[in-house]
């Protein structure tokens, strides 16, 4: 989630957002050597591409596999891939037909050239590999790849110095049955919505913990959604996107709740009077709430 900071009257915050997806984050290899101008190379089997569109990066979505939708279900594990031919192939079509996401100058290591908008180069690959008849997407971390519902083999093709990786290096796992493509409410499977920040005008007053979900009379307490995955790490704010629907419920006036400009997400509570109330927000059609009460 968006975390902001609060204006002179509220706290400070930094959070970590996690990532989600069947395997890791790009693991560092060695340096790096630039060499001379380096022709893009042509693999015999794909000259004269029919060229794919250079791809506008989104979320997975179950509307670009005709296999139908993967499952959350699944379990990941490394075993041998099954696709690694078709993966390389597809980087070399791409760079022939998009060298402007390249820069073949700089190279890590044979035709492991300098990617220069890494998201393009994913969602490139994987248009890709889907004219040779794969289901493929990128889920934001990772290239995903199936041609049946049974399983799919997840590759990192990036190092986490920008340049392409190649070969047994780049795979990572085979998620049996296959984990993608899924719609972003099948990523979320809660909304956990709570405090993470006070601050009283009686200055000398002490808080609760975030935790206890109490807000002292004449306190501020800043409160977040956070849409989860079913391990329980955040969702992707470019897979959830923007839009949430808060509701505040109340038998009184109890606590007052403003927006965070420019946090959608996030939202202050004044606590006015002693009493109980329920602040739920809903993304993507997932509700959670918070079960809250004003203290003295």
């Amino acid at each position: 989630m968006k975390k902001a900071q609060f204006p002179s009257w509220k706290l400070s915050l930094v959070v970590i957002v996690g990532a989600f997806g069947c395997g890791g984050s790009p693991s560092p290899t060695g340096g790096t050597q630039t060499q001379q101008p380096t022709p893009v190379p042509t693999v015999p089997a794909l000259t004269q591409p029919t060229p794919t569109p250079t791809p506008t990066p989104t979320g997975p979505s179950a509307s670009s596999c005709p296999l139908g939708k993967g499952t959350v279900d699944t379990h990941c594990a490394r075993g041998t891939p099954t696709f690694l031919g078709d993966v390389d192939a597809a980087i070399d079509q791409l760079a022939v037909e998009h060298p402007e996401i390249f820069d073949t100058r700089d190279l890590a290591g044979p035709r492991e050239y300098k990617v220069k908008d890494p998201d393009a180069y994913y969602k490139g690959v994987a248009a890709v590999l889907r004219t040779k008849g794969y289901c493929a997407d990128y889920d934001l971390v990772e290239l995903q790849v199936k041609n049946t519902n049974d399983f799919n083999d997840q590759y990192d093709i990036m190092i986490s110095q920008g340049y392409v990786r190649r070969g047994n290096g780049s795979y990572r796992n085979t998620c049996s049955p296959a984990a993608f493509p899924l719609d972003p409410e099948d990523v979320i499977a809660q909304v956990r919505v709570g405090f993470f920040g006070f601050r009283c005008l009686d200055e000398s007053r002490v808080p609760p913990r975030n935790g206890e979900g109490k807000v002292p009379v004449n306190c501020f307490g800043n409160v977040t959604a956070s849409p989860k995955n079913k391990d329980g790490d955040d969702v992707d704010s470019r897979i959830h996107g923007e839009q949430i629907q808060w509701v505040l419920s109340q038998e009184g006036e109890y606590v007052r709740v403003d927006d965070q400009a420019g946090v959608p997400f996030n939202k202050v509570l004044f606590g006015l009077a002693p009493g109980h109330f329920t602040l739920c927000a809903t993304v993507r059609g997932v509700e959670g709430c918070l079960h809250g009460e004003v203290i003295p």
